[in-house]
């Protein structure tokens, strides 16, 4: 069962962008992905799944300070589940459309 993307804001952001030839402001999402694994078992085919946090108007290197402690966070209110790696990245919206 997926858990629906979290929209958080943490520390301080960038400003909106204008999206081209619009006038449009446009807000950078970033994304914490993260693998999560059930139990302990990293290993076994099926037990890890990746999932994701999303961030408005902050950024990368936001993210990267901000991210161990709301994995942690994350682990509390899911206590079955480990984090086996994470990345941040900006939230691609056209693959996530799709």
């Amino acid at each position: 069962m997926r858990d629906a993307p979290a929209r958080l804001t943490i520390g301080a952001g960038l400003p909106a962008t204008l999206e081209a030839g619009t006038g449009k402001r446009e807000v950078a999402m970033i994304e914490l992905v993260f693998v999560a694994c059930f139990g302990l078992a990293q290993n076994e085919q099926g037990a890890c799944e990746e999932r994701s946090l999303i961030y408005a108007d902050i950024t990368p290197m936001t993210c990267m300070m901000g991210a161990q402690p709301e994995l942690a966070k994350w682990v509390a209110t899911h206590p079955n589940w480990t984090v086996a790696n994470w990345k941040c990245r900006y939230l691609n919206t056209a693959q996530r459309k799709a």
